[in-house]
């Protein structure tokens, strides 16, 4: 479920694609504080109305388009897979499209909305600050059939450190459970989750690792 954060001039809550009226500077602010303190603590959160029904829409036929263009480009050998897909775990009908900075106005406005007009945005300005640096822009496509990739950490965890990457995840259009919605486990994103994430030792009383208790016992949520 989404955080739900009452700030007064903060507009009505909505789920994706949410309407609602403008949210004032003041109120988008402290409802990215508050998300991002949610965000620390449990190392997940959602957030709703951060891209509009609208742009969701627009870019969501401008991602498939350009997955289409793609593929015909590294097929006639005019570019190297890599230059348009990144690497991806299964990548059996299931892709990462890597999207263009400065050359379409339809990126350039679907960034404005997530980071200067969503409480997506102000979260992230509060907890990396002004001089925050995108590390990369794609968009995951998972096409019927694929498999279901197992659960992992996009990154390692470094103690006595804050987190090396914040990941945010934007859907484009409604997502059913069985299209496969990504699953998070809440809180496991401490030094002590990682440890036992690594330790596939099965050895111990039981039979059973670390990595398969965590992932017995751990609360999970879908996307």
């Amino acid at each position: 479920e989404a955080n739900v954060v009452k700030i007064r001039g903060a507009g009505k809550s909505g789920g994706f694609g949410g309407g609602g009226s403008k949210t004032s500077p003041a109120a988008l602010k402290a409802e990215g504080k508050a998300h991002a303190k949610v965000l620390k603590k449990d190392g997940v959160v959602r957030i709703d109305k951060v891209l509009s029904s609208d742009q969701a829409d627009t870019m969501r036929e401008y991602v498939l388009s350009l997955r289409e263009k793609s593929l015909e480009e590294i097929k006639s050998g005019k570019v190297q897979s890599l230059q348009r897909f990144a690497n991806v775990l299964l990548r059996k009908d299931r892709c990462d499209l890597t999207l263009p900075l400065g050359q379409d106005d339809v990126i350039a406005d679907s960034m404005n909305e997530v980071l200067r007009e969503s409480a997506a945005g102000q979260a992230i300005k509060t907890l990396l600050g002004k001089g925050s640096i995108l590390y990369e822009l794609s968009c995951l496509i998972s096409d019927p059939g694929s498999h279901r990739q197992n659960l992992h950490p996009d990154t390692p965890h470094f103690v006595g450190s804050e987190a090396v990457l914040y990941t945010c995840f934007i859907a484009l259009q409604d997502v059913r459970l069985d299209m496969g919605p990504t699953t998070w486990l809440p809180g496991t994103h401490t030094a002590g989750a990682h440890e036992a994430f690594q330790d596939g030792n099965s050895s111990r009383e039981g039979g059973e690792s670390k990595k398969d208790e965590l992932i017995r016992t751990a609360p999970s949520v879908l996307g």
